[in-house]
């Protein structure tokens, strides 16, 4: 990682705010006997401060300078009584955040939208999230494109421009950020698309904040327990498996998620703090397949080890125990995609996870 920063937009980036700003606009516009604008062009009138989209959702009749004035009012007015409604947090934002700070980084906001309803909007909505500074357009500084602010908050949080992340969803964003001298780096979660922002300077794209943290290098849940992490742990976590026959089949799942997703394989899953290998395989197992289990003593124990950029990605520590069939039909729950009685023809054909294969062959003669 080669930074010691990370300075954020708001709108599109952090937080899904343009139906509150559309309805915001919409209203001052009906109230007025104006037309009124879908959602989707709102994607282009905003970015540029609360005066220019006030203009460009204005009809060219209505856009002299006194009648824009007069709209903008009345849009701060109705969009502070507005200001989250159904505004949300982008999915994984806060995580993202978090995960900055955990890895020593520091954290700061830039928006184009006034001051006082940016750090309203951070403190309502994110307000979980720690930032050094959180600045919106105020009159003593220049909105961006302007590199002004985005040089001002690097002197002010005490870093060189250039070793400044720049995240963005807008042109303009990719613009200031270049200008500034930062790395460009576009949010494809948000307004705009990757040919705009390619455009407009973008370094790197990023269509999910787990992409920006892999390609980071940095884990996307530090604030979690470490026994919860599943992603570059700092310690191996403990998982049990469970081997079940019935009617001279054997009980699989194929895998939802990494890092054995697609896969068949033992079902299973972590064991929680306080609970036996034997508890654990029997609370897994049904809340995976549906089958309720007397689980027995342990046939096997191995490693899931991957690594990713010189850093420890996974790191499983797994138990197989034997186990008896009490009741129930396989059905997938948790994360498995299918759960189903594998006969030693269907194990022929299925890909199955090589432990797996191995354990079935060499414990039980199976396959």
């Amino acid at each position: 990682m080669n930074f010691d920063a990370i300075i954020f937009d708001l709108d599109g980036t952090l937080v899904d705010s343009l139906e509150d700003i559309a309805d915001s606009m919409n209203r001052v516009l009906e109230a007025a006997g104006l037309p009124i604008h879908p959602i989707a062009d709102y994607r282009y009138f905003v970015g540029d401060g609360i005066d220019m989209l006030t203009q460009r959702a204005l009809p060219d009749e209505s856009r002299s300078a006194p009648e824009v004035e007069h709209f903008v009012a009345a849009m701060k007015a109705e969009y502070s009584r507005h200001l989250a409604v159904k505004s949300r947090p982008y999915p994984k934002t806060p995580q993202l955040i978090a995960a900055c700070r955990a890895a020593g980084l520091k954290t700061a906001v830039l928006s184009n939208r006034p001051h006082d309803p940016t750090v309203e909007m951070v403190d309502r909505l994110l307000a979980d999230s720690t930032f050094e500074h959180v600045w919106g357009a105020k009159p003593e500084m220049p909105k961006k494109p302007d590199p002004a602010g985005a040089v001002e908050m690097a002197r002010t949080l005490g870093v060189l421009p250039e070793r400044c992340l720049y995240l963005g969803d807008m042109p303009v964003d990719m613009q200031t950020a270049a200008a500034a001298g930062m790395y460009a780096a576009g949010a494809l979660w948000g307004f705009r698309c990757a040919e705009e922002l390619l455009a407009a300077g973008a370094q790197a794209l990023f269509r999910s904040p787990e992409d920006l943290l892999t390609w980071m290098a940095l884990p996307l849940n530090p604030e979690l327990p470490l026994a919860q992490r599943t992603e570059f742990p700092l310690t191996p976590r403990p998982a049990v498996g469970a081997v079940v026959f019935h009617q001279a089949r054997v009980l699989l799942v194929r895998r939802g998620k990494p890092p054995a997703a697609g896969v068949w394989a033992i079902p299973g899953g972590s064991v929680l703090l306080g609970e036996t290998l034997q508890a654990a395989a029997e609370r897994e197992i049904f809340e995976e397949t549906g089958i309720r289990i007397l689980a027995g003593d342990p046939v096997l124990a191995f490693d899931v080890l991957r690594t990713e950029n010189g850093r420890v990605r996974f790191h499983y520590v797994i138990v197989d125990l034997s186990a008896n069939y009490i009741d129930g039909e396989p059905r997938a729950g948790d994360d498995a995609l299918e759960a189903r009685w594998v006969s030693t023809d269907e194990l022929t054909r299925l890909d199955v996870n090589p432990a797996t294969r191995r354990l079935l062959k060499e414990k039980f003669g199976f396959g």
